[in-house]
């Protein structure tokens, strides 16, 4: 018997084609290494923590000093109201300087400026004393048109009053408040029409300016209006801003809590009614 070797012919055994290779390197080829892994993990970790923490920054920010000034009623001392004024140039905070038609939720109360008009100021008694008393308009003022809702569910509020709008102080020759209009960044301003606080006048029309202001339920909302003096109106001209502060809600203690913002506008945005005297 022949004892040299026989060539036996090529089987799927072969070494080039062994089955078992393939699956091998696709395993190699579809597995993340440990390392890799350990730092993917890590990276999506610290993002969720950043994310976690920025939340946490913002739920917990602290509040503006303005949006939350007291309220100058509750500060009554023997029954004269103590007014916080905010100085002409102090920064608004964000969100509170807002353009005519955009709307902006200040505590309970949505706030949107409708427009600014050029016409006449009426008058109407607030207490009928014995006739039918009258009183000559004025004019023209500047009037700026705000329409104001209670969004709250529970609290009953007077987002304006008297008081609020009213209220001056006098230092130096200087006529301080919290109302006013001014042309850009002068330090100049015009004062709302200067009704007296404890006087028997309202602006016509204008209904917050009742003894308690107009109060609004739940859901209720109203229109009404700021209107200037008379002095300097026809020398404004350009980027207009128009302070207002505002009653937005009460606290858990039954204090109010009002806040200051600010409308922006162009002098070339007001718009003229009829019969301006």
């Amino acid at each position: 018997v022949s004892q040299e070797p026989v060539d036996a012919p090529l089987t799927d055994s072969s070494p080039e084609d062994l089955p078992a290779a393939e699956p091998r390197a696709r395993r190699q080829r579809d597995t993340v290494s440990r390392s890799a892994f350990l730092i993917l993990l890590s990276y999506a970790s610290a993002i969720t923590l950043a994310c976690l923490w920025l939340f946490y920054q913002l739920q917990n920010a602290p509040l503006h000093n303005l949006e939350r000034l007291p309220d100058p009623i509750d500060q009554a001392e023997g029954g004269t109201p103590r007014l916080t004024l905010v100085a002409v140039d102090s920064p608004m905070p964000t969100g509170h300087t807002l353009a005519l038609g955009q709307s902006r939720k200040f505590g309970h109360i949505r706030v949107t400026p409708l427009r600014v008009s050029r016409g006449s100021l009426g008058f109407e008694a607030l207490r009928q004393l014995g006739g039918g008393l009258s009183r000559k308009p004025i004019g023209p003022v500047l009037k700026l048109h705000l329409q104001l809702e209670n969004d709250s569910s529970d609290q009953e509020i007077a987002p304006l009053d008297r008081t609020l709008m009213l209220s001056r102080r006098y230092d130096n020759n200087q006529v301080l408040a919290n109302n006013f209009l001014r042309a850009g960044k002068d330090a100049s301003i015009t004062l709302l029409h200067d009704n007296p606080l404890e006087g028997n006048w309202n602006w016509k029309g204008q209904e917050a300016d009742q003894v308690n202001g107009k109060v609004l339920e739940p859901g209720q909302s109203f229109q009404t209006y700021l209107p200037t003096g008379t002095d300097g109106v026809g020398d404004l001209a350009g980027p207009l801003f128009w302070r207002v502060h505002l009653r937005k809600g009460y606290s858990h203690s039954g204090r109010g809590v009002t806040t200051i913002f600010e409308v922006a506008f162009d002098s070339s945005q007001i718009e003229s009614e009829e019969n301006v005297d």
